[in-house]
């Protein structure tokens, strides 16, 4: 399988998990699963994306964008590596055993999730800049990336805990996933 093949699935299937686990059969959904499976899953599936942008970075080696993508990555696993420990303290808050741990639990989660958030939503904004910038996708879709991490740039900073505020670009980062790989996989080397 090469690098384009590859990185189109990754960039396919992350959202597709994250709605799966994150929206419908989690706590924030049907809770039909435990939030453990729920997170951890759902997490997991937004470490693929990372992972598929990374793959596209590294086919823009010398290009115009190559060191805006660079730098993209850089912030989007930086951001990712504390959103596994935002993951983490939501997994302990729900399945806590008095309310004052939920409450401590959550509170941090909050605090680490609005953070490694507005990182990673500003590390999405500049992989659409370097999209923008080397041209290798449509320049509305390239567009619509860095709008949709500016927008999660400042809903993380100004309104974390609104889930409603901060559906927006978490499903603008899922469309935006998923037409990239859509992308990839139709477009020839």
């Amino acid at each position: 399988m090469d690098s384009r093949t590859l990185s189109g699935l990754l960039l396919i299937s992350s959202p597709i998990i994250m709605i799966v686990f994150w929206l419908l059969l989690g706590p924030d959904g049907g809770d039909v699963i435990s939030a453990k499976y729920a997170y951890g899953i759902g997490t997991l599936g937004l470490l693929l994306m990372v992972v598929g942008l990374s793959l596209v970075k590294d086919e823009m080696a010398g290009g115009a964008g190559a060191h805006y993508a660079q730098v993209g990555v850089l912030l989007l696993v930086l951001g990712m590596s504390a959103a596994i420990v935002e993951s983490a303290l939501e997994i302990v808050s729900v399945e806590a055993a008095s309310p004052e741990h939920t409450a401590l639990f959550a509170g941090a989660a909050e605090g680490v999730g609005s953070l490694t958030t507005a990182i990673s939503m500003l590390g999405l904004a500049v992989v659409g800049i370097a999209f923008l910038v080397q041209k290798n996708f449509h320049v509305i879709l390239s567009a619509l990336v860095t709008i949709v991490g500016i927008v999660g740039v400042v809903g993380a900073a100004t309104s974390y805990d609104n889930d409603n505020v901060m559906m927006v670009p978490y499903i603008g980062m899922m469309i935006s996933s998923l037409a990239l790989g859509i992308v990839r996989l139709r477009t020839k080397a």
